[in-house]
């Protein structure tokens, strides 16, 4: 594995912003919630793993996200491709397509109608592994770029699948590398203020054991309703 630390790993208390942290482990049996420092202070337990079995899909629809006007922004991760569909006439309103994004996770619309994603760059046609991963906002507009993250080099930040970002209420941004469990806040300036990697490594997963994957991170305030009543104090 690459991180060999697991943990809290880096927390600038004056810049990260406060909250609490959710993350499922992929093929474990509980979601985690944990505070600032790192600490376990709720989970979710499940009973056990049934009914997996192989899939094969054409598209891949990996986020679905409602808007305000009631139509969704959907994302199609084997094609590449998000799109906007429209309730009325239940056809593409808007839509875009850029192999380079690599199999993009997480696509949902920001405050200011700009779309955050996470571009995985899992495509070898756009430089692979070390072309690396980017956390990009997109004006869909003009389906320009207008912010995004990368390693530096590019290479050190890459997860090839699963994975996501969210924007956070100070102007920071949450990150999930879930194939290495890396879970991290950067400042709009890219500066890691906070990072965390899991210390749950699946054992009995069919497909994952041995990593300690997680698919998705959330950051929510203590009184935010997600996580109302489940902080142990």
């Amino acid at each position: 594995m690459r991180h060999l630390r697991t943990g809290l790993t880096i927390f600038d208390e004056a810049r990260a912003t406060p909250g609490y942290t959710i993350f499922s482990p992929l093929g474990r049996k509980a979601t985690h919630l944990i505070d600032m420092h790192g600490r376990v202070v709720h989970e979710w337990r499940l009973p056990g793993f049934t009914g997996i079995c192989a899939r094969v899909e054409f598209s891949h629809a990996n986020s679905v996200w409602p808007l305000d006007n009631g139509d969704l922004l959907v994302n199609f991760r084997y094609n590449h491709l998000m799109a906007i569909i429209d309730r009325e006439i239940q056809a593409f309103k808007w839509e875009f397509c850029d192999w380079s994004f690599g199999q993009q996770h997480n696509v949902h619309m920001l405050d200011n109608g700009n779309l955050l994603f996470f571009a995985n760059g899992a495509d070898v046609l756009y430089g692979g592994p070390g072309a690396g991963s980017r956390v990009i906002e997109l004006d869909p507009g003009t389906k320009e770029i207008v912010w995004q993250y990368q390693g530096s080099p590019p290479g050190t930040f890459f997860s090839w699948f699963i994975s996501g970002a969210q924007r956070l209420e100070t102007g920071n941004t949450l990150i999930c590398e879930g194939v290495w469990g890396r879970i991290f806040e950067v400042t709009p300036d890219g500066e890691i203020v906070w990072e965390y990697i899991s210390p749950y490594f699946s054992e009995d997963h069919p497909s994952y054991t041995g990593g300690n994957y997680v698919f998705r991170a959330y950051r929510y305030s203590a009184s935010s309703p997600e996580i109302a009543g489940r902080l142990n104090r």
